[in-house]
């Protein structure tokens, strides 16, 4: 609905008297030009409607919390008397139940009030249970450059399906979206969609219902009007999907690992074990969300024991290279959801490249700096005394004066946790121990 006011409409201010044609004002008003301005400035802005857009992002693969999260802000947008919600989605599949898949496909086909689902903005695509929950939509559109792909399954790794292929599309190919006929409008932006849908007429719950989200101006141009809300899920569902991707829970199952080492034979106590700590809680909230080859993830941890072992020995060039490899070999088949669950090579390879550099470099740079100081130098180390941390086998960690070190042992000694060893030599970072024997 569209108003404007006039000057001449507006009714005397309090105070003010007319006598004739003369028209007399209180001491305290506006001056004659403000109000001309103001005047003018009210009927050339358009009025604003009593509803509001809602925007729900919906994005990466879509789990039961995605999901959930879906159906939640759908039902408050209509709780909260939204005048139409846009679902805007970029998804290249989904990995959560099909119970949860199939009940969000309901409320896309039958919505508690005006909905379209937009795949954008480009290069958006929609794969899978994604694919299918966009042609679950009552009104579909898409920016132009969008794309499908890999259609079925529903559910990444199963053999679930929700919706047919659409007709004469040659499915799991990549597809553009504009050219299909499950598309009922193409959209570049969300603006332009919104504006797109003035006048719109949506049937809900068997009544009619017009969207009125666009005013004309008296240019003639239109204005959008109504408040726009986008709608996320909250902070903690974003931190969990940090590891919602193949290669993404991969690194930080790795990356977890090994600063749990380095905090273990270089650091001690402190950030590092934090940092290890975080990043593999959200390895497993992956490991327990995506379709993973466990047998990929058994050699991920073989690697990493591999390459712990050869930094215990001083550094073993044939168990370095098989620990790298093994790793590498892992990661690219870490994923058991292809073709729409994919495993980054870029996140594979930097992953490997991290634990190299801790292995390699800073475990090792970090144990050298330690025999470079004076309080705990090479004279200061021979003869000190502490505990075994591990059983030796003859290599292990012990505890001298409040700092742990790899050391090695004649492998007669027999020494075992929690063992009293004294310090009798020093080669490299490694100390040489020995049982503290009885007299």
């Amino acid at each position: 609905m569209a108003c404007s006011a006039r000057l001449s409409d507006w009714p005397a201010p309090p105070g003010g008297e007319v006598s004739g044609d003369t028209y007399h004002r209180p001491v305290r008003r506006l001056p004659t030009f403000l109000l001309l301005l103001f005047g003018a400035g009210l009927a050339a802005s358009p009025v604003q409607a009593d509803g509001h857009v809602t925007v729900i992002e919906v994005g990466g693969l879509l789990d039961d919390a995605t999901l959930r999260f879906l159906v939640d802000s759908i039902e408050d947008a209509a709780a909260d008397s939204s005048e139409i919600a846009i679902v805007q989605l970029n998804s290249p599949g989904a990995i959560g139940s099909f119970e949860s898949l199939e009940e969000a496909a309901g409320v896309l086909a039958d919505p508690p009030l005006p909905l379209v689902v937009w795949l954008g903005p480009a290069p958006a695509v929609a794969g899978g249970g994604a694919a299918q929950l966009l042609s679950s939509g009552v009104e579909v559109a898409a920016a132009p450059g969008t794309r499908i792909e890999n259609w079925e399954p529903a559910v990444a790794a199963t053999t679930a399906a929700l919706q047919p292929s659409p007709d004469g599309v040659e499915l799991p190919y990549s597809v553009e979206v504009a050219d299909l006929e499950l598309v009922d409008r193409v959209s570049p932006t969300i603006r332009q969609l919104i504006q797109d849908l003035d006048g719109e007429a949506f049937t809900v719950d068997g009544e009619e219902r017009v969207v009125l989200t666009i005013i004309a101006a008296e240019a003639g141009e239109g204005v959008t009007t109504v408040p726009i809300t986008f709608t996320q899920p909250g902070l903690l569902h974003r931190f969990l999907h940090l590891g919602a991707r193949p290669e993404a829970t991969f690194f930080f199952l790795v990356l977890g690992l090994t600063v749990a080492a380095f905090e273990f034979y270089a650091v001690g106590p402190g950030l590092a074990a934090i940092a290890a700590a975080i990043s593999l809680f959200l390895a497993s909230y992956g490991l327990s969300v995506l379709p993973v080859n466990w047998w990929a993830v058994a050699g991920t941890l073989a690697a990493i024991w591999l390459l712990t072992a050869s930094y215990q020995k001083g550094g073993i060039l044939g168990l370095n290279v098989l620990g790298a490899g093994l790793l590498t070999w892992s990661g690219f088949n870490f994923s058991a959801g292809e073709p729409q669950v994919r495993t980054g090579v870029a996140g594979v390879v930097l992953s490997v490249l991290a634990v190299l550099f801790f292995y390699l470099l800073a475990i090792p740079t970090m144990g050298r700096a330690r025999f470079s100081t004076r309080t705990i130098g090479r004279e200061g180390l021979v003869g000190k005394k502490g505990a075994a941390i591990t059983d030796f086998s003859p290599e292990g960690v012990v505890e001298v004066e409040g700092a742990r070190w790899p050391a090695t042992a004649h492998r007669e000694s027999g020494i075992h946790t929690g063992a009293e060893v004294v310090v009798t030599a020093v080669q490299g970072w490694r100390l040489e121990v020995d049982l503290v024997r009885e007299n």
